[in-house]
């Protein structure tokens, strides 16, 4: 049987904010996804989850190619955060910022944080993967999972590890067709 690398992320996205929001004692844990393309893709992350737990309520802001900086000065996100009540924000970068732009995914993840937190949610921080089209510009899996970690530290945020389960995934795929 032959592994989807992109199915195979979003199960482990969705059952890594699944377990997060299990842990909660509410009836309904709320989640709300910001982010782009990574998070809208096949069905968005936010139906999958409620695929996976039904009581779970979901919203998703996404638009192609977006980032935190875009999300922010936007404003429907912040609104949204201010007025949504939600337990937990996942929030996903554009896939290069991290590495490529590290100062303003930093300041604006804290931005962000700073008014989760003031609504009394707990970030999560949604990692990417490396592309093959970033590989040279110094984005790969493990610059994105050094900057992530260390962003989750200071923020003292939950890191959704996605962008390592991706890379997991493709090298066990590889193994496999070449064994």
């Amino acid at each position: 049987m032959r592994r989807d690398p992109v199915r195979t992320y979003v199960f482990v996205v969705c059952l890594a904010v699944a377990a997060v929001a299990a842990c909660r004692s509410q009836s309904a844990t709320r989640i709300l996804f910001i982010g782009n393309s990574y998070t809208f893709f096949n069905g968005g992350l936010d139906k999958q989850l409620k695929g996976l737990a039904p009581s779970t309520e979901t919203a998703c802001i996404a638009a192609g190619g977006y980032g935190l900086e875009t999300h922010w000065k936007d404003g429907k996100a912040l609104r949204e955060i201010r007025e949504g009540k939600w337990n937990y924000v996942v929030l996903q970068e554009q896939s290069q910022t991290p590495v490529l732009f590290q100062k303003s995914f930093f300041d604006y993840a804290r931005q962000f944080d700073e008014e989760i937190r003031r609504s009394g949610a707990k970030t999560i921080l949604l990692m990417t993967w490396e592309r093959p089209d970033s590989k040279a510009l110094g984005v790969t899996t493990a610059n994105l999972e050094a900057t992530f970690t260390t962003l989750g530290t200071v923020l003292l945020a939950k890191v959704a590890p996605a962008g390592s389960a991706f890379a997991r995934s493709i090298s066990i795929s590889v193994r496999h067709r070449s064994g």
